[in-house]
């Protein structure tokens, strides 16, 4: 049985299974939630990629579904669960 950090027990989400939900992002959405995840808003990751921010906001849509967040904050709890497993 594989130890629960503290810092995971918070985020509330195992490392194992934040990194599969975020292994199932596409190259484009992982790069938009990083940034996300670094807090940097949607315009300044538009700017920052060269896409439009209409682009960006679909974008990580599809991520906050595929990662099954409710919103930003969530999508951000998965990003630094997954890289606690790294």
């Amino acid at each position: 049985m594989k130890k629960t950090t503290r810092l995971q027990t918070v985020l509330g989400i195992a490392s194992a299974d934040a990194q599969a939900l975020f292994d199932s992002l596409t190259p484009a959405e992982r790069e938009a939630v990083e940034l996300l995840a670094k807090g940097s808003k949607v315009e300044e990751i538009s700017s920052a990629l060269g896409k439009s921010p209409k682009t960006i906001a679909v974008q990580l849509a599809a991520a906050r579904f595929k990662l099954k967040a409710r919103n930003y904050v969530e999508m951000v709890r998965v990003v630094y669960a997954a890289q606690l497993g790294e």
